[in-house]
């Protein structure tokens, strides 16, 4: 029977068995799987955006040179109309000549004539008709709609056109050009048409001729229907100022591209394939600029479309997926159940066997794989926990024995008998307020030697505990030294080892000071942080060491005999047992100059929560230690 991911509680936490954490690393690497495939989709949709772009922008560029060319030959149809105007007599004498006066045949027939000759053009090419205008005569002369007065055109687009050219072109294309029925004014057909000022190319036409080469609108867009990239790809040719010349649907033809599409297609282009929403949907939008005209034209590809071919696929492959991620979960937790979970729990027993204390215990059990090594392994620790509680056991009674032999130096009678002796005469004296303050010295200083029964002591503490120590001796021998103590206040909250500075305060006074012969002795003690270790200083200008002496005192100090030990000694060999061999107590010494003692320590910082207790301790501490007025503070 399967079992059920379990969860365990532990210190208010929810501590996630093995079993669990790697079924969700099987899930997770699924995910991930399904992560790649999903930005692979991404990035093959993106590619495919990115051909279909450039794809398009071939087939636009074609299209533009063909829509070009198709200008370009309606261009040079109207140079040669243009010149034509007075190759012929007749010709010239209709349109523009006022030397030679045609009577009403004879104007008719050069008319008839010259429409007939307009009318072979269309033959022959994609003109659908020819307008010709003639300032002297004053009327509108059509290839397929006859002849029309001045008046009856002027509200003609094609003539109103024509009239606001600018002076300096010779040539204009307009679209949304519609021409005139024969017998009544309506629109029939959307054109495409090129206005052409003939006195302006040939100067042998001294009055005003117009030619326009209609185009039908139709034939024009035939021109983009190759653009077929999908099926409701949105083609339009559009002048300069966004207006449809040409598209699809003719209804739109005339109207504004911007307000057709409730966007302007045209803000944010830069000349590359851009996206644009229109209506809540995504496109890829494409303009080209065609030279001749300025005229742009716009291509919108729906993106829903270009992934309509790979959609099946990707749906195909998510289901794909999701199958495959279902039996890979299911087959994975059942592997796991059967040959991680076991097995983990069978060490687990074992173990909650040797929480409660029986070292004894061993697996029995023969494996070739990891768990025959973990087991392995877990027997050999059992072994080594066991030798190591002994030998725990052995070093705890050996650190009691140092503790117990450091005690019975610090706890010196003679000290004590020769404070009380002090007291007693300064009472003689009757100098009260320096017996209070020496008792309160006294009491201070024993306080802080057992310390509660703690190892460990805060630096301020220790210092301060010196300073009394300081002041009791100086009460006792006069002017005949004087002391400095400096501490960075930024580390007085370390930890250092209880009773370790006093035996190198004891040698300063002792072996230092009072065997000056004259006064003026000094001990300065300071304390700073480096990197991560305390460096304790007590230096004396006393009257130091030969090199011999300081030699013979390092090697006693790292010596292992137990006879005859000092106090620097036990003082040098707890540190290091309590922190490790680079720490511990370093001499420097010169002779008649004075000795440094250097007592290195890690630095251990008080956690917050017994860092206010213990500066309570020492605000409640009686600071007995005068002032350079010598009152006492």
């Amino acid at each position: 029977m399967v079992r059920k991911i379990s969860f365990k509680r532990r210190n208010g936490e929810i501590q996630h068995s093995l079993k669990t954490r790697l079924v969700l690393s099987v899930l997770f690497l699924l995910a991930l799987f399904v992560l790649i495939i999903l930005a692979n989709n991404i990035v093959l949709n993106s590619m495919l955006i990115n051909r279909t772009n450039q794809s398009a922008e071939g087939s636009i560029k074609l299209a533009d040179l063909s829509l070009t060319y198709f200008f370009e030959q309606a261009k040079e149809q109207s140079y040669q109309l243009a010149a034509g105007v007075t190759e012929r007599e007749e010709i010239k004498n209709l349109l523009c000549s006022n030397k030679t006066v045609l009577s009403g045949y004879e104007e008719y027939n050069a008319t008839r004539q010259y429409i007939s000759e307009l009318t072979k053009i269309g033959l022959t090419s994609k003109v659908e008709s020819v307008y010709v205008y003639s300032g002297f005569r004053k009327k509108l002369i059509t290839s397929n709609n006859g002849v029309f007065r001045v008046q009856d055109i002027n509200n003609y687009k094609w003539f109103q056109e024509a009239q606001l050219m600018d002076g300096n072109k010779a040539l204009k294309w307009i679209g949304y050009c519609r021409y005139l029925n024969e017998y009544q004014w309506e629109p029939n057909a959307y054109m495409i048409s090129l206005i052409c000022k003939a006195h302006m190319i040939n100067r042998s036409i001294k009055t005003e001729v117009y030619f326009g080469l209609n185009f039908n609108e139709s034939d024009i867009f035939d021109i983009f229907r190759d653009i077929n990239i999908t099926p409701n790809t949105m083609v339009y040719l559009t002048d300069d100022d966004g207006i449809i010349l040409s598209a699809d649907n003719k209804r739109n033809i005339g109207m504004y591209i911007g307000e057709l599409l409730g966007t302007d297609i045209f803000s944010g282009y830069n000349g590359r394939t851009s996206r644009i929403t229109i209506n809540r949907e995504g496109y890829q939008r494409i303009i080209e600029k065609n030279s001749p005209t300025d005229w742009n034209i716009v291509v919108l590809i729906p993106e829903n479309e270009l992934f309509e071919e790979s959609r099946f696929f990707w749906v195909a492959i998510t289901l794909f997926l999701i199958l495959l991620s279902a039996g890979s979960i299911f087959l994975g937790y059942r592997t796991i159940v059967r040959y991680v979970d076991a097995p983990v729990m069978r060490l687990v027993s074992f173990m909650k066997e040797v929480e409660k204390g029986d070292f004894n215990i061993r697996i029995v059990e023969t494996r070739k794989d990891e768990f025959g090594a973990l087991y392995s392994g877990f027997n050999e620790m059992v072994g080594k926990i066991s030798i190591l509680i002994r030998e725990l056991y052995q070093e705890k009674l050996i650190k009691r024995d140092v503790e117990l032999k450091y005690l019975q130096k610090l706890i010196n009678p003679h000290f004590l008998y020769n404070t009380l002796d002090t007291v007693n005469w300064l009472a003689r004296e009757n100098r009260l307020s320096d017996v209070s303050a020496l008792t309160l010295a006294l009491s201070n200083q024993y306080r802080t030697i057992f310390n509660r029964g703690q190892d460990y002591i805060p630096l301020g503490i220790c210092l301060h505990n010196i300073e009394n120590y300081l002041f009791i001796h100086r009460i006792r021998y006069g002017e005949m030294f004087s002391y400095h103590i400096h501490c960075d206040a930024s580390i007085k909250d370390i930890l250092i080892l209880n009773l370790t500075l006093q035996p190198a305060i004891e040698n300063a006074l002792i072996h230092g000071i009072q065997s000056r012969d004259k006064t003026g002795g000094r001990v300065v003690v300071s304390a700073r942080k480096r990197k991560n270790t305390i460096h304790v200083r007590i230096y004396d200008n006393g009257t130091g060491m030969r090199r011999e002496k300081l030699k013979i005192i390092k090697v006693n100090m790292n010596a292992d005999r137990k006879n005859n030990d000092s106090g620097m000694k036990i003082v040098h060999h707890r540190i290091k047992l309590f922190y490790g061999d680079k720490y511990g107590i370093r001499i420097r010494s010169s002779f008649r100059r004075g000795t440094c003692v250097s007592i290195i320590f890690p630095a251990y910082e008080l956690i917050d929560l017994k860092r206010k207790s213990i500066r309570e301790q020492m605000d409640s501490m009686d600071s007995v230690v005068p002032d350079e007025t010598g009152k006492q503070t």
